[in-house]
């Protein structure tokens, strides 16, 4: 049972290992209580429906997972960074050599020493501004389409090689070329069967 011990300003509560001699004391009220446990199928939190079961409740929607065949392409068209233009030492114009990767396989200098190349790119750039138009927004026609690629983030990264002296089976730019920064300008997301048209930015030079 239950009993009091009395301390000045303080009223302490004591449990007695004996067994209650009737529903007259206190572990007889706590018993003869109308108040639901949590195992008896009611909701302690008071928020079920009429019924107390929680089995009707609404889960919460799993994401749905993307498939491993779904595939999308690119249409890429291109645009040089205005500052970089009176940089340069030779006409804008060459054959943009690149690639496309996944993003998360690419850092702030570039695609990781593992990073798988989802597509080679070799195409003919011509990023000279006709008369008239605005050297910061003008960007080409798209001058290529990819092959289908994997749905999600990927970057295009490459360089134009507008001295014409890149060797086509070892790509590397030299001093004077202009290059693609791996940063937020050339992350560009695949959508599932459709093409996409986006813009690579040359908003780096080599030197």
């Amino acid at each position: 049972m239950w009993s009091y011990i009395v301390i000045p300003g303080l009223i302490v509560l004591v449990f007695s290992s004996c067994e209650p001699s009737g529903a007259d004391g206190l572990d007889g009220a706590i018993e003869d209580s109308s108040s639901p446990s949590p195992g008896d199928g009611d909701d302690p939190l008071g928020d079920d429906d009429a019924t107390g079961d929680d089995d009707g409740a609404t889960p919460k929607p799993e994401p749905t997972p993307i498939p491993e065949d779904a595939f999308g392409r690119l249409a890429l068209g291109f645009q040089l960074d205005s500052d970089w233009s009176g940089w340069m030492q030779e006409p804008p114009v060459g054959y943009f050599y690149g690639a496309v990767f996944r993003a998360g396989d690419v850092s702030g200098t570039g695609p990781d020493g593992e990073a798988e190349i989802l597509e080679s790119i070799e195409t003919w750039v011509d990023l000279v501004v006709p008369e008239g138009a605005d050297p910061e927004e003008w960007t080409t026609d798209v001058l290529y389409l990819t092959g289908p690629l994997p749905v999600g983030d990927v970057y295009v990264l490459g360089f134009l090689d507008s001295d014409g002296n890149a060797d086509p089976e070892n790509t590397y730019p030299d001093t004077g070329d202009m290059a693609t920064n791996p940063d937020l300008n050339n992350i560009h997301t695949v959508y599932r069967d459709v093409d996409t048209e986006v813009v690579v930015y040359l908003n780096i030079g080599m030197s």
